[in-house]
């Protein structure tokens, strides 16, 4: 199971300006270009994002990637067992 406070912190580590808009839900300025408004809408329970301005979206697998972050963490259960399944077949 994903740890919400672990993709919390990770949003918060590569995006300034977080603000909690309601239950799971966060904006803050992009981490992807340049932004001056709050385009960047993420959900910690799913995971998700997405810039309004930039129009990037995604997970935090994804986004651990792009800074170089170890993603493992933000994996799903169903995920992490198909990837322990074909490290097997190998």
């Amino acid at each position: 199971m994903i740890n919400e406070s672990d993709v919390l912190s990770l949003f918060e580590r590569h995006c300034r300006s977080v603000k909690s808009t309601g239950s799971n839900q966060y904006v803050a300025l992009c981490p992807l270009h340049d932004d001056a408004h709050h385009s960047f809408s993420f959900n910690t329970d799913t995971t998700q994002y997405c810039c309004f301005a930039c129009g990037e979206s995604g997970n935090a697998v994804k986004l651990a990637k792009h800074f170089g972050e170890d993603p493992k963490p933000f994996y799903s259960d169903d995920y992490q067992r198909t990837d322990r399944k074909q490290a097997v077949k190998l």
